[in-house]
């Protein structure tokens, strides 16, 4: 009988050591949403509650969208509730986009701006109006208190 219950409990223990190094779905969505080595992606970190505050943001992604569908990926959308992820991406405030190339952010750009401003922003982060040989910048960050 013991040496059921030491069999029993060995076993349990192994199962438990086994699943210690298994992801979890969250955990592997994070990386997916930095996407393939050279590949750039573009999140929006958005809270729901704030709709009306976003919505020059979500007007300057479909102005993007519409006039450079044939060299941009779709924009990421992530709900203020995805706190692991907002952690990981430093998001302090919403709406926030964020540009992210090579597994690298190089552009976030947050807080109340104009869809014009956001639209100029995501078009130089992305480069799409850039020549290609320009140098780029590391990381730009951009919020109102930065252009008055």
């Amino acid at each position: 009988m013991l040496r059921t219950k030491m069999l029993i409990f060995s076993g349990v223990l192994a199962v438990i050591w086994l699943c210690s190094g298994c992801d979890s779905a969250r955990t592997s969505a994070d990386h997916s949403l930095l996407g393939k080595e050279n590949e750039t992606v573009t999140v929006l970190f958005s809270d729901k509650m704030q709709a009306r505050e976003e919505a020059d943001y979500y007007d300057a992604i479909l102005d993007l969208h519409r006039t450079y569908s044939d060299e941009i990926n779709p924009v990421k959308i992530i709900e203020a509730d995805e706190s692991d992820l907002i952690a990981s991406y430093e998001i302090e405030r919403f709406p926030t986009l964020v540009i992210i190339e090579d597994n690298k952010v190089t552009k976030k750009i947050e807080g109340d701006l104009s869809s014009d401003q956001i639209l100029s922003e995501l078009k130089s982060g992305l480069r799409l109006n850039r020549a290609v040989d320009e140098p780029e910048e590391n990381i730009t960050y951009l919020n109102r208190s930065e252009l008055e």
